[in-house]
This record gives C-alpha cells, sequence and structure tokens, in this order.
C-alpha cells in the first residue's frame, strides 16, 4: 500500500503486517499513485505551479510523473506532463507496467491525452481531446486497451493507437472502469447512473440508476463478472451484474462513502478509501459465489505525522455531545 505521508513524500507499506518497507521522495505536491500489477512499480503524479514554494529553492515545481522501483527506491523513469501551465487531471498506469496515460488540462486549447511507454518514454497515442474538460482514463488488465471517457467516450487499441468511438451516454462523468479483457466498459455518473458499455459493439448494453446522486468509485471483479460500485447515499459497496442487479454487499464504516476503490487482480480482496479519512484504509477479504456475505479482515490505519486539532468546538447543554471542526 503506497500514501502520500507529507508533502513531497510516499510511503509504501506491506500489507498486512502494515510494516514500512520504503519511504519515497519527489518535488512537488502529489495527486495520483499506481502500482504495477506485480509491484515493482509505483508511479507518483505531482501537481505543477511556477509559484515559488520553498525560500531555499527558487524552481517552480515539476509537474510529472516519477515512476520509482518500489524495491530500490531508485527512478526508472520521469514523464513531463503537457500544457502551459502543465498541469495534472486523469491519470492511468498499465497492470504489466509498460504504458502510462493522462488526460491533462491545457491553458490554450482543448484538453490533451497522451500515452507514453514507460521504458522509451515514446508517446504512442496523441489525442486532442473534443471536450472541454479532460476524460477519466482506464486500462484493461492486459494492457491492451485503453479507455479514455470523454465526449465521444473512446477506446483506444494500445498496440497500434487506433481509436474507436463509444455511444456515449449522456451523464457526467465521474469514475469509469475497464474489465480485465477490456470487453466491458462501466462509467458513473454524477446523477447516480452507471452505465455498461460493450466495447467490442460500442453499444450501451445496460444503463440504471445505481444512487440518488454521485456514482462511484467503481471496480470489476470476477473476470467482469461483477463491478463492484459505491455512493453516497447507502454504507455499503455494491456488487452488481452486468444487467444491474445487487449480488452483494460489502458493509463500511461510519456511512461515508468511498472515494477510492480498489480491488486485487483475483478479486480476492478489496480496498476502500472512505471520505474525509484520509489516514484509514480497510481491506476486505472477497469470497464470490459463496453464500457468505464478504467479511472484513483487516484496516491498516495510518499513523499521521502531526495530531490535527480542532478550531471550532460545540457542545450540548447537557454535556454529552460535542461536535468538533
Amino acid at each position: 500500500l503506497a500514501w502520500y505521508r507529507k508533502r513531497g513524500e510516499v510511503e509504501v507499506r506491506s500489507l498486512p503486517d502494515d510494516k514500512l518497507v520504503r519511504t519515497l521522495t519527489f518535488g512537488g505536491n502529489g495527486h495520483y499513485l499506481d502500482f504495477s500489477a506485480d509491484g515493482s512499480t509505483l508511479a507518483v503524479g505531482t501537481y505543477g505551479s511556477r509559484e515559488v514554494r520553498r525560500l531555499d529553492d527558487p524552481r517552480p515545481e515539476p509537474a510529472e510523473t516519477v515512476f520509482f522501483d518500489v524495491a530500490s527506491g531508485e527512478r526508472k523513469a520521469v514523464i513531463p506532463h503537457p500544457g502551459d501551465p502543465p498541469t495534472f487531471s486523469q491519470a492511468a498506469f498499465s497492470a504489466d507496467g509498460r504504458f502510462y496515460a493522462l488526460s491533462a488540462q491545457r491553458k490554450d486549447g482543448p484538453p490533451k491525452l497522451r500515452m507514453w511507454e514507460v521504458a522509451t518514454q515514446k508517446v504512442v497515442i496523441d489525442y486532442e481531446e473534443p471536450h472541454r474538460n479532460p476524460g477519466h482514463v482506464a486500462f484493461s488488465a492486459d494492457g491492451r486497451k485503453l479507455a479514455h471517457a470523454g465526449r465521444p467516450v473512446v477506446v483506444f487499441d494500445t498496440a497500434t493507437g487506433r481509436r474507436k468511438e463509444m455511444e456515449t451516454p449522456k451523464m457526467f462523468v465521474n469514475h469509469i472502469a475497464l474489465s480485465a479483457d477490456g470487453r466491458i466498459l462501466a462509467l458513473a455518473g454524477e446523477g447516480g447512473e452507471i452505465a455498461i458499455i460493450n466495447t467490442a459493439t460500442g453499444q450501451v448494453a445496460g444503463q440504471f440508476r445505481a444512487y440518488e446522486f454521485r456514482a462511484g468509485p467503481l471496480a470489476f471483479v470476477e473476470g467482469g463478472k461483477l463491478l463492484l460500485a459505491a455512493g453516497p447515499t447507502e454504507d455499503a459497496i455494491r456488487a452488481y451484474d452486468t444487467k444491474g442487479k445487487v449480488t452483494a454487499r460489502i458493509p463500511h464504516d461510519a456511512g461515508i462513502h468511498p472515494t477510492l476503490l480498489r480491488a486485487s487482480s483475483d478479486g480476492a480482496y478489496v480496498l476502500a478509501k472512505l471520505y474525509g479519512m484520509s489516514k484509514r484504509f480497510t481491506i476486505w477479504r472477497t469470497p464470490w459465489g459463496q453464500a457468505s456475505v464478504p467479511k472484513k479482515e483487516a484496516r491498516v490505519e495510518a499513523k499521521p505525522e502531526t495530531v490535527a486539532r480542532p478550531f471550532r468546538v460545540w457542545k450540548s447543554a447537557d454535556g454529552r455531545f460535542s461536535v468538533e471542526a
């Protein structure tokens, strides 16, 4: 598990013993983290700024993605972000560690989607997005497909760079997920809807209202047979089949919706990060195909470097309750 410990620093910890593996340092303010499937490479994306952030270093902060070798801590590659000024928007790192895709906002002109081969830093896909907002991006597990949820929704062949336009549902996309084989693309919308697209035909295979508003994040398990989804109106992660039927629920804490949802490549484990709880991650073992509800296995609670202190406290008249902000 990798997480931002503080500005310019990432901690890598082993699971489930929660032991520190390595601390990685970089310039700027981190925004994106992702591992290759074998855990050997970690991609760290940073915001860019032309403002002077440190008095002892007058250089502007870089907007780039750094690829670290987790075992040694060495930098394997650095890819600068496009744009003027360069910014960070939406990104994806292929499971095999070969490709990296970034959809970046630009000051002049529409957003630009680029995909690089990490080892050579060669640009394989260079696509100017018709829509003014950067679209979400996702790779299939085999790295052969790259989905981009803009307007229109497109799916790229990573080997040739060829793109295929999909039927684009009328929704503001919050999250996307691509099945392991790249055949099914799921979109989660601001209005609580989820759309399923067959990438072979390019058509919407189904669309249903999953939540009252703001569906997502999403993750596929069982080779694309089940779609995990979260929302703000229920204290559980739902598992949907491709027809929109709920087949299982994974209860989570506090009734707060997850902002991050990841499944292991075999679907045996699910990790969630709850909104507003930046130091807490919860992990479940998920026995799909069994009648029992997926059972919570462990919780990894990171230790914050400093304790946050409330700036305002309200107490009830009888002294039983207090609220901190």
